[in-house]
C-alpha cells in the first residue's frame, strides 16, 4: 500500500480521536470465535482442534477495520483452539506489517503484545499514570473493530448461533 494512502486512513483515525493521541493508526485488529458443528474427520484431520476453551466448536477469525469502522481485512485461517497472535501471526497481514512504513502502527488488544507494529494496552496493576492514559486513548480506538464486530452480528443473524453446514460450504 502506497504511503499517501496508508496517510489518508491515519488522517481518518486522528479526526476521530476527542484528544489526539495516535497520529500514525492505520487499522484497529481483533479476533472473534465463529460458532461451527463439529466438523467430521474427513472435513478437518483433528476435530478436538477446532474445540475453543469457551466450550464450542469454532473458527478464529482475525479482522481489522478503519476509522469508519469498515472490515478491510478478514482471515479464517484457523481453528478456535489457536490463539488470537498465533492465527494473527499465519495470515497475510501479518506479513504486510513487516513492510508497514515507518510511523504506521496497528491498534490492537493485550492480545497481540508480541507483535511488531502493533500498539497494544499496558497491562493492569501498578500502571503509572502515563501508562493509564496511553491505555485509555489506545482502547478508545480499539472500540471501532467492537462496533464493527457488533454491526457484523446485528446485520447477519445466522452468526448468533452455530453454523450447521460442513467447512467447505461456510463461506464468512
Amino acid at each position: 500500500m502506497r504511503t499517501t494512502n496508508l496517510s489518508r486512513i491515519a488522517h481518518c483515525f486522528v479526526r476521530r480521536q476527542r484528544k489526539v493521541a495516535f497520529r500514525h493508526v492505520v487499522g484497529v485488529l481483533d479476533g472473534m470465535l465463529v460458532k461451527i458443528k463439529r466438523p467430521s474427520v474427513k472435513e478437518f484431520a483433528k476435530p478436538v482442534q477446532m474445540w475453543c476453551r469457551k466450550g464450542y466448536f469454532g473458527l478464529n477469525v482475525q479482522v481489522m477495520c478503519d476509522s469508519r469502522p469498515i472490515f478491510t481485512f478478514v482471515a479464517v485461517d484457523c481453528p478456535a483452539s489457536v490463539h488470537n497472535s498465533v492465527a494473527f501471526s499465519m495470515s497475510t497481514l501479518y506479513r504486510f506489517l513487516h513492510v508497514l512504513p515507518e510511523p504506521f502502527v496497528i491498534i490492537t488488544d493485550a492480545a497481540y503484545k508480541s507483535i511488531p507494529r502493533c500498539l497494544t494496552p499496558f497491562d493492569g496493576r501498578g500502571r503509572t499514570e502515563d501508562e493509564k492514559n496511553f491505555s485509555f486513548f489506545q482502547s478508545s480506538l480499539c472500540i471501532n473493530v467492537e462496533c464493527a464486530f457488533g454491526a457484523l452480528y446485528q446485520q447477519w443473524g445466522i452468526l448468533w448461533r452455530q453454523l450447521c453446514s460442513s467447512l467447505q460450504r461456510n463461506v464468512l
